[in-house]
């Protein structure tokens, strides 16, 4: 800085700012964060929030961002590379975090339920596993007909999921907000119906019923044995 009696001169050099914006579930807790930013901000009704102006340091990494529902459902974070260093100002947006996801068991009907954008479109994609023996190869994966549904004015859904396979899957959420971006995956759930009995449990179940059951035939249908009389 150079000072006279007349004149101030003074040079300061740029910080880099960022500010990012997008949607996630109404009300949720959303962090910022890499080792070094560090920053919370809470969505609106409408599932709006904004990072507005953050220091970011030069050379930084990528930065994630999550949000947590008024459930306490998590999101997956979604990472995001780290604005170029020549920019004193980045703006990011929107970015639409994924939706919260939570599996709910109520005897034989299971149900997904969770939070995202209000008014979206949401799309569970579900897979069936395949179990094959460990020697021949690896388990696949089958892909069943996808379910949607839209959220409510407050961003929830609730789906049952399909119970016509005995099998194991995994399954995980998307959805499009009404003026049409989509979302980043939520994290990925796995459910399994029981399994029937097998083949070779209802036989070692069933064999010795039936096993006594015909050998009480025999003994009764079995003929009289007739004595005679000495001569």
């Amino acid at each position: 800085m150079i000072k006279n009696n007349d004149v101030t001169i003074s040079a300061a050099i740029p910080e880099n700012s960022l500010t990012i914006f997008g949607y996630t579930a109404p009300l949720s807790r959303v962090e910022i964060s890499n080792p070094s930013i560090f920053s919370v901000t809470y969505s609106q009704e409408d599932g709006y929030f904004i990072f507005d102006k953050i220091y970011v340091p030069k050379n930084t990494g990528e930065y994630c961002l999550s949000s947590t529902d008024d459930s306490s459902r998590a999101t997956p974070p979604l990472c995001l590379p780290a604005p170029p260093p020549t920019n004193t100002s980045t703006d990011i947006g929107p970015i639409i975090l994924a939706p919260t996801l939570s599996l709910d068991n109520s005897k034989q009907i299971l149900t997904s339920s969770g939070q995202s954008v209000p008014n979206s479109t949401l799309t569970l994609n579900i897979f069936q596993t395949e179990k094959q023996p460990k020697l021949t190869k690896a388990a696949n994966a089958i892909g069943l007909p996808q379910l949607t549904t839209t959220t409510d004015s407050e961003g929830h859904f609730s789906l049952n999921l399909p119970n016509q396979y005995v099998s194991d899957f995994r399954y995980f959420a998307t959805v499009v907000t009404p003026e049409g971006f989509p979302s980043a995956k939520s994290n990925t759930l796995f459910f399994t119906f029981p399994q029937s009995p097998s083949y070779w449990f209802l036989l070692l179940f069933l064999l010795p019923l039936l096993l006594l059951f015909f050998r009480r035939r025999k003994i009764r249908y079995l003929p009289a044995v007739q004595t005679h009389p000495p001569f």
